[in-house]
């Protein structure tokens, strides 16, 4: 197959024509009408595009793809839309007042805002541009065109703090185990199967910090900061992530009593114990959820109903098996599954997950409770 033949070539913005056969807007009879089919089409987003050419120039990564015409001017195939901003910065009449922003109104005004040349990629004709056009304005192309960044290469890219949250969350899980891995592993590629499909349910769970209490780990600055051995933590993400890539959906995890349930009933015995720490750790503690906004609750689950003070403060006061001693059978079905498993910890040896099992149980109770109320209310 023989290459498409291309030059570059710096050419003056007075020898630019917008394309009459646009597929935007298809067949017109000549430049100006051009130009009012993508002010039409475009309105709102061609005065961004103006403004973004003031404050930061035309992009050095994307030129103009034109082909020259009988009378020795050029048509622009590729990036019609920008010389169409160019046109209107320099003519500001050619906009609908409608369309006159603040911003654009301070950029039009701006003295030599816009460049008087642009580098272009010349073809001799339209049949040559074919191929590039298409791997621009087509789609993926299974690969060959332009693939969109997902929300973890966005965040990867520009990690803002206003980004934090679920993707947040996740991908500073993922990545973190991924640097514990070595190159040919193949727990790799289901890393990758739950960062393609998964994001936003690991997002819930590493979000949630009584989640991230019975893992072993939290975050600061962002950054996974284990609790426990980092081998420990390592096999506890690891049975998560593997549960995760064959098909937990969002829904199983929305409510925090449903994620606390999972993940304990995925780890078993292999949860996490916080250790005792006085109220300014607690408080500390609290500070940073808040602080990394990753969602959920920012109490710490060592202190959710499992601990009564004494004489001695920390003393523990549990009974082995909380609501061992209690009939279930008039209990919300939701209600009955959770208080099953917290029978089947032992408080002594598992406080945190019995205490975190118990803060569930009562928020889900009430909630069934002023439910009933308002219905025998209507």
């Amino acid at each position: 197959m023989t290459e498409p033949t291309m030059r570059r070539e710096e050419i003056s913005l007075t020898n630019l024509d917008l394309d009459r056969e646009n597929p935007r807007h298809g067949p017109v009879v000549d430049s100006n009408e051009a130009l009012s089919r993508l002010i039409l089409d475009q309105q709102e987003k061609l005065v961004r595009i103006a403004v973004d050419i003031c404050e930061h120039g035309l992009s050095p990564a994307q030129l103009f793809i034109v082909t020259p015409s009988p009378d020795g001017r050029f048509t622009v195939l590729d990036g019609n839309r920008r010389l169409a901003a160019l046109r209107i910065l320099e003519d500001p009449s050619l906009l609908p007042a409608e369309l006159h922003s603040a911003a654009f109104t301070r950029a039009a005004a701006e003295p030599r805002s816009q460049p008087d040349t642009v580098m272009c990629a010349v073809v001799p004709n339209r049949d040559e541009a074919r191929l590039w056009l298409d791997r621009i304005h087509s789609g993926q192309l299974e690969g060959i065109g332009t693939i969109p960044w997902s929300s973890a290469a966005k965040y990867r890219f520009d990690p803002k703090p206003s980004s934090r949250g679920h993707t947040a969350a996740a991908i500073n899980v993922l990545d973190w185990l991924r640097l514990r891995l070595d190159t040919g592993d193949p727990v790799r590629s289901v890393l990758d199967t739950v960062e393609s499909n998964s994001v936003t349910n690991l997002g819930r769970l590493a979000g949630d910090p009584d989640v991230r209490r019975l893992i072993g780990f939290e975050f600061q600055s962002g950054a996974v900061a284990p609790s426990d051995e980092v081998s420990a933590v390592t096999r506890r993400l690891l049975i998560i992530i593997n549960d995760l890539a064959s098909g937990t959906t969002v829904t199983d995890l929305k409510q925090k009593c449903d994620r606390i349930r999972h993940v304990t009933k995925l780890l078993g015995d292999d949860v996490y114990e916080v250790p005792d720490s006085d109220p300014q750790d607690d408080q500390a503690d609290q500070d940073d959820e808040t602080d990394d906004n990753s969602g959920g609750s920012s109490s710490a689950a060592g202190d959710a109903g499992a601990e009564e003070e004494t004489g001695n403060r920390g003393r523990r006061q549990t009974a082995a098996h909380p609501f061992s001693n209690i009939n279930i059978k008039t209990l919300h079905p939701r209600i009955q599954q959770i208080v099953v498993e917290t029978v089947k910890l032992n408080a002594e040896k598992f406080p945190n997950s019995v205490a975190v099992l118990l803060r569930a149980t009562i928020e889900l109770t009430v909630t069934e409770y002023l439910t009933l109320r308002g219905r025998a209310g209507r």
